[in-house]
């Protein structure tokens, strides 16, 4: 049977992660937090930028905080942008079903 290689991580153990790797954090039960609700793995795609692999360390002065920032930032930004999306979907459909009803047929609705 297959093992995977890499183990999973408590919540405790994230925040060690984080802090080995030299990610400024202020406050531990606020990093706690965030790791509870919006995860350890989801937050790692948005510091990548910020983690350098050759020494396995973040850059320094990267702040948990500004992770967070960046995330929701993206959070906030895909909302808007998919509100904006399905406007132009109904718009399109509207228009769509305007002009096949100058052929008349009622299977269009």
């Amino acid at each position: 049977m297959y093992q995977y290689p890499k183990q999973i991580l408590t919540t405790a153990q994230q925040l060690q992660s984080y802090i080995d790797a030299g990610l400024e954090i202020t406050s531990t039960d606020e990093v706690e937090e965030v790791l509870k609700t919006i995860g350890y793995y989801r937050l790692r795609g948005y510091s990548f930028q910020l983690y350098d692999n050759a020494n396995k360390k973040y850059v320094p002065g990267t702040k948990f905080e500004n992770i967070v920032k960046l995330y929701r930032f993206d959070q906030e930004l895909s909302c808007m942008i998919f509100s904006m999306i399905a406007k132009i979907e109904v718009a399109l459909r509207v228009r769509l079903v305007d002009a096949l009803l100058v052929y008349g047929e009622a299977l269009i609705f």
